[in-house]
Formats: structure tokens, C-alpha cells, sequence
């Protein structure tokens, strides 16, 4: 993450909280460098990182079972409310991800995910 998206505060805030790092608009790096960029993230001991991209979908299947496979490892009960955060730098997708995931799993109604989206 650079340098310029770290937010110490807010990182204070989430520390010890379940997280999902989701890159989205891999489209726009290539798939040497997302390779690069995962192997990266993997040798610091970051795990549950996935690569997307909002507008093909590539990717976004693996958002929501990725999220709920972190929540149950945390002691998650899997019949209560959850409230996620998507947060990131401005242009990033944050809104794109969010439509995305509401348009996938209304359309499919997959009742498993049946959650309120806002922007």
C-alpha cells in the first residue's frame, strides 16, 4: 500500500479486526504484475488478498466467501448481522465493488448474501 494511503489512525481503529484486501483494476497493471504484486503481499504475511477487477467481474465471485471464510475463522456466528467497511484511496472502485457485488448476488438470488448496500 503507498505511503500516501496509509491512514495511522484509521489503521489504529481496525488493527485486530478481520480484513480482505481486495485490488481492484488489476485489468490496468497486467497479469505480470499483479503476480508480483500478490507474491509481495503473500512473503509479508499477508493473506486473504484478491485480485479484481469490477468491471469484467474477474474476480468478485471470491469476494463474499473470502469475507465469510475470515469471519468464521474470528469466531463469527454465521446466523448474525454483519457490517463491513469498504475503504481505499479516491478512484480506486470503492462504489464500483460495492454495485458489483449488490448486481451479482441480486441477480443470482443468492438469498445466502441478502445484505443492504450503500455508496
Amino acid at each position: 500500500i503507498p505511503l500516501s494511503g496509509i491512514n495511522r489512525r484509521f489503521a489504529q481503529i481496525v488493527q485486530g479486526k478481520p480484513k480482505v484486501l481486495l485490488i481492484n483494476k488489476i485489468d490496468l497493471i497486467g497479469k505480470r504484475n499483479c503476480r508480483k504484486i500478490m507474491h509481495l503481499f503473500k512473503s509479508k504475511g499477508v493473506s486473504n488478498v484478491i485480485p479484481l477487477n469490477c468491471k469484467n467481474q474477474s474476480g468478485l465471485r471470491r469476494v463474499l466467501p473470502t469475507v465469510q471464510e475470515v469471519l468464521l475463522e474470528k469466531g463469527w456466528d454465521s446466523e448474525s448481522t454483519v457490517k463491513l467497511m469498504v475503504i481505499g484511496m479516491p478512484n480506486v472502485g470503492k462504489s464500483s465493488l460495492i454495485n458489483a457485488l449488490r448486481n451479482l448476488h441480486y441477480r443470482r438470488g443468492d438469498a445466502h448474501y441478502q445484505f443492504i448496500m450503500y455508496t
